[in-house]
């Protein structure tokens, strides 16, 4: 994935100032359960969860923040899908909190979603999710002004080899043991 960091005081205040304004781009990529057949928004306030302080969740207006998750469908498998995810706001587990409100969440993510193994999952794919230790999601390509120069910039990082889909996991395994079309066309 692609991590941003400052190497002095002014660029962090200026990479700091963009986020405030909402002018970088965050594009990830994540590994869902469940079998989405579209993309969509989730407009949804997040807010820490009214009983487990460790945690976000989303909440009434007046409690959370507004945050804007928009997410398209990559490719489909069987019990899982490969989903981009564009932000719109910056909320703390902002992804990971909206796929949970929407009942679809990730592969890996023991605080909002736990274990969930498909039925008539083969032994490798249940020992492929019994193995993965965390979110399946990846900061794909995020883009920003250059704090110094002003130049738009976007950096690109390639995914994890577990997260890129079919016959990447670890052992060669796939989320699924078949896949479906997926929307992008013709492969």
């Amino acid at each position: 994935g692609c991590r941003v960091r400052a190497r002095s005081w002014r660029a962090h205040s200026a990479l700091g100032e963009q986020l405030r304004a909402r002018d970088v781009h965050r594009q990830y990529q994540a590994v869902i359960y469940g079998a989405l057949i579209a993309g969509g928004s989730a407009n949804a306030p997040i807010g820490r969860h009214p009983h487990d302080r460790l945690r976000q969740a989303v909440v009434a207006e007046p409690l959370g923040k507004p945050a804007v998750t928009h997410y398209r469908v990559r490719e489909r498998f069987r019990a899982h899908t490969l989903i981009e995810f564009r932000l719109e706001t910056g909320r703390t587990h902002q992804i990971r909190v909206h796929m949970a409100h929407l009942r679809h969440p990730l592969v890996g993510d023991s605080v909002y979603g736990g274990l969930k193994l498909p039925k008539g999952a083969s032994a490798e794919l249940t020992e492929t999710l019994r193995a993965f230790r965390r979110q399946a999601l990846h900061a794909e390509k995020p883009g920003f002004k250059h704090p110094a120069k002003g130049q738009n910039g976007r950096l690109a990082g390639g995914a994890a080899a577990d997260t890129r889909g079919p016959g990447a996991a670890p052992g060669g395994s796939d989320w699924t043991t078949s896949r479906q079309r997926s929307n992008r066309g013709p492969e």
